[in-house]
């Protein structure tokens, strides 16, 4: 283990070193190219040591997790137990149809044909536009000061949305799950679940001043525009 481990430091440019203490396995890695030093736990009885250079992680730039909502891995795994009924159901569709068939009633093939239509088709399309506008993750990235929000797609794929707090907009009356609008899109998170409640209330406006100009008042008013 040591032999590939020193092969692939001397691929990257790492040094690497391992120490086994009561099966805690503390790594040290040291690079030629920076001393970023990093430190976080792998195992609950393994520490993890570095001093790395990762060209990945420094284009990236500096983000940090600052929102997760707890609802998303029911959220995954709603979408996904009814994508798989959904192609499981288009699958057998062909089957089922050629037995319906064979009784030669209409009635009972089309009401089949709309039964398995509206498991297959609709229910996950009613699902995406329940789920589309929940964030699942928010990162706030230090370098270019700017937010992303993490949402799944129809089909759970990952979707980023970049913006900063000029691109929200909080209307009077929101919607059903929705908090702001992003880029003129609802989304919906929970300020309950924000690591930090400053980047919620950036994010939403409040740590802006209050205007407090209700209007012109009559006794505002000058007699000029009065006489106007």
């Amino acid at each position: 283990m040591a032999f590939i481990s020193r092969a692939c430091s001397l691929r990257k440019g790492l040094i690497s070193l391992f120490e086994w203490k009561d099966l805690n396995c503390n790594i040290y890695s040291i690079s030629r190219k920076s001393y970023n030093v990093e430190v976080c736990g792998v195992l609950r009885h393994r520490k993890y040591f570095s001093i790395q250079a990762d060209t990945n992680h420094n284009t990236q730039g500096n983000v940090e997790q600052i929102y997760y909502g707890t609802l998303s891995t029911q959220i995954r795994n709603i979408k996904l137990f009814s994508l798989v009924t959904s192609i499981s159901s288009i699958s057998v569709q062909p089957l089922l149809i050629q037995r319906v068939a064979e009784s030669d009633s209409i009635a009972t093939t089309i009401g089949v044909c709309a039964f398995v239509g509206f498991f297959a088709f609709v229910t996950p399309l009613l699902l995406h536009i329940v789920t589309k506008r929940y964030i699942t993750h928010l990162y706030y990235d230090n370098d270019r000061k700017k937010y992303i929000a993490i949402t799944y797609t129809l089909f759970l794929q990952k979707k980023k949305t970049e913006f900063t707090p000029d691109d929200v907009y909080v209307p009077d009356i929101t919607g059903m799950f929705t908090t702001c609008l992003i880029n003129k899109k609802p989304f919906f998170f929970d300020m309950r679940f924000f690591s930090d409640m400053g980047h919620y209330k950036k994010i939403m406006g409040y740590d802006k001043p209050i205007d407090f100009k209700l209007g012109t008042l009559e006794s505002d008013k000058s007699p000029e525009s009065i006489k106007k």
